[in-house]
């Protein structure tokens, strides 16, 4: 079965909504990073040498009555011990898709189940980018309050050089 995740977001946490397979779900944190193997070449981006996935997967409440106990151990500074309530469930095989106000979506689909990383595309307000698609990083973190998005495309090429684009998604 494919994942469908949607997290969207009019900036606060209180505005935040999650969901898997259209059902609104609670979730803690989504964590994907992304990098192109291409990268690092003379003309990088895009997905013809595939991705390297450091991460890809979002946390969820273990149990219904976790939700209370891992907003008082936050509360108390207990950081590490919220975790411990928290299960891993994993983005991929599906998509995921990231929208804010600024930024009407980011989206970014691997369903091939075989996990061959060179089937990732990658949308950015609906306009495919994956051929200039360079890097990823995303974290989303409830518990220790984290919200930082980045996503590089290669932007402009020349002869012997190219230009990157770091843009913050949220």
């Amino acid at each position: 079965m494919l994942s469908q995740i949607t997290f969207q977001t009019q900036g606060s946490w209180d505005t935040s909504v999650v969901t898997h397979m259209g059902n609104q779900i609670d979730c803690m944190a989504i964590k994907l990073v992304m990098r192109s193997n291409s990268f690092i070449d003379a003309d990088p981006g895009g997905m013809l040498e595939g991705v390297d996935i450091q991460d890809a997967v979002i946390l969820v409440p273990n149990g219904v009555a976790s939700i209370d106990t891992i907003n008082s151990l936050v509360d108390q500074g207990r950081i590490d011990e919220a975790y411990n309530y928290c299960n891993e469930m994993p983005i991929f095989p599906g998509e995921i898709s990231i929208i804010n106000p600024n930024i009407q979506e980011l989206r970014v689909v691997f369903d091939d189940p075989s996990l061959v990383t060179n089937n990732i595309r990658v949308f950015l307000e609906g306009v495919e980018v994956t051929q200039d698609f360079c890097e990823l990083i995303c974290e989303i973190n409830y518990i220790e309050n984290i919200v930082e998005c980045f996503l590089t495309l290669t932007t402009d090429r020349h002869f012997l050089s190219h230009s990157n684009d770091r843009m913050q998604i949220l």
